[in-house]
Formats: structure tokens, sequence, C-alpha cells
């Protein structure tokens, strides 16, 4: 009788952490060198992104599925979703692309990734890539999450978010991120200068001790012609 009462207790304890859980682990975003230069221009590109959740408890009622059907109304519309199941374990992937450029584009897209000039006063200082999130579309989003269950709403940022940069340009590109992890290694000023055919990778932690929890993730970089 204890076994069984608390085997359904522990059933219980799991399905509510299910309900909180909706913070991405981990998104990852790949931007080319020539998606920036086009950016720079002031057309709006689409770069691709894949987050991956993983939720513990059972999901009895099919709530992904319910999930699923309103979040690609808020998702570029060739949006994967890939949902595997488990017993106690659940784990969402989710490929989709998002806007990216100088202006915004009036869509009903979650994220968008801005790229600012330099200032008009400070002509010399580097442009910036940044990561923004569409509070307004994101509250309605978690609206009608609620409508499916009201502890179920979308959080971000994700737990790790990692901006993958790649060049496919002749001319190199300086690239500056801080307060980021490469290659495993923390780096208050990570500074690298890529050529043609190169990347870099840098991780930004989203957790509540992260400052990252409380500004947009971002980097810095420069043409170097």
């Amino acid at each position: 009788m204890l076994l069984k009462l608390t085997r359904e207790y522990m059933m219980l304890i799991l399905s509510i952490l299910f309900l909180f859980s909706c913070t991405p682990d981990e998104m990852i975003i790949s931007v080319y060198t020539s998606d920036i230069d086009a950016a720079k221009n002031g057309e709006i590109v689409q770069v691709p992104v894949k987050m991956t959740f993983s939720m513990p408890g059972e999901d009895k009622d099919n709530d992904l599925e319910k999930v699923e059907v309103i979040v690609k109304e808020y998702l570029s519309p060739k949006s994967k979703f890939t949902i595997v199941k488990g017993k106690f374990t659940n784990s969402v992937v989710v490929e989709t692309s998002i806007d990216f450029g100088i202006k915004d584009n009036p869509n009903k897209q979650i994220l968008k990734l801005n790229y600012y000039p330099p200032r008009k006063e400070f002509p010399k200082e580097a442009p910036i890539v940044q990561l923004n999130k569409k509070k307004g579309v994101i509250k309605e989003l978690n609206r009608r999450l609620r409508k499916i269950n009201f502890m179920l709403t979308l959080s971000l940022p994700p737990k790790n978010n990692k901006l993958r940069i790649i060049s496919d340009s002749k001319v190199p590109y300086k690239i500056q991120g801080l307060s980021t992890w490469v290659s495993k290694k923390p780096y208050v000023n990570y500074v690298t200068t890529l050529n043609k055919r190169e990347e870099t990778e840098m991780l930004f932690k989203g957790g509540s001790s992260s400052i990252y929890s409380q500004i947009p993730i971002h980097f810095r970089l420069r043409k170097m012609n």
C-alpha cells in the first residue's frame, strides 16, 4: 500500500514538473557572414534555429500534440517538431528559422535577430547582432497555452544558447562575445578572427545566475576591410 502511494505521489510530482518545464534546454542559432552582409544592406533573411526541450513526467493527456498545433502558428511555415515520449521523460526538438535584419518583420514569430549598425554619435563602434524576444507575441502564445493547462507557459532565454558564426566571405570578420564559453572554456571577453570557411561557436548561458537572464544575447563584429 505504501509502495503504491509512493509511486502515485512520484507520478504527481513528475506531472507538475512537466507543466513547469517549458524553458528550452538548448537553442542553436547558425549565422553565416553572408547573412550579416545581407542584414547590413537592409535585407531580412532567415537563419536556422534548433531548440531542444526535455520534460519529466508522463503526458497522459497528449498536451504536447496540442501545444505543437498552437506553437506552429508562431514559427516559420516549414518548422519541424519531433516529439519523443517516455514513461518518465519527454523530449521535443523544434527546427525552425527566424528573421535576421535591421528592420522588424511584422509577423508572429517569437524571436528575431537584429543587426544594429554603429550609432551616429559613435561611428567607429562595432555593429551588434542581438537576439530579441517578441514579448507581445510570447504573451499572446502563453495566453493560448494556458488554455491547455493553466500552468503551461514558454519561458526564455534557454538554459544554453549556442551561436554558430560561419564565414563564407572572402574578407575576414572579427567577432567579439562577452561572458561566453568557447570549447568548454569561459571567457570574459572573447575575440576571434574568422577567415573564409572558418567558424566559431559561442555558448551563452541563460540560467538565473547568468547576466544573459537579464539582458539579450548579443555579439559584436567588424569586417576587416
